[in-house]
């Protein structure tokens, strides 16, 4: 942790707080993707595509060709690659989700979130908030 530029702890507290998040009960938790999941979606079985005209392609290479563009779904993935042992997703990774239609396509790994990826819980104490939580994981 005292090296920002080389520690996973900093990126991956970076994404979650960069994609928001929402007040439950007395907590803040970020990112949204893990506050806001559905009940009724398998959180170990999906992501989130967390941006708007995210490349879908047919290989996990962004020179490969552009097959689909996807928006602000949540889509089963089938795999990850790329991924360090942190569960952090830098520009070399990524996941191969499924569309409805059936097709299986690869997203860069930085466009994607999973809801059981890291997240954190912020309570306020003595009128100041504070991170009391930060995991990964079930």
């Amino acid at each position: 942790m005292d090296n920002p530029d080389s520690s996973a702890v900093w990126t991956a507290l970076t994404r979650a707080l960069t994609l928001g998040g929402r007040k439950q009960g007395d907590a803040f938790v970020v990112p949204y993707v893990f506050a806001a999941w559905p009940n009724d979606v398998d959180a170990f079985q999906h992501v989130a595509i967390t941006g708007e005209k995210v490349p879908a392609y047919a290989q996990p290479d962004a020179t490969s060709s552009v097959v689909a563009v996807l928006s602000h779904s949540i889509l089963p993935v089938e795999k990850w690659q790329g991924l360090g042992e942190e569960g952090v997703a830098g520009p070399g990774s990524f996941a191969q989700v499924k569309l409805p239609d059936g097709r299986s396509l690869w997203v860069n790994g930085t466009q994607v979130y999973s809801p059981v990826s890291w997240r954190a819980f912020f309570e306020k104490r003595n009128g100041k908030w504070l991170m009391t939580l930060f995991v990964a994981g079930d």
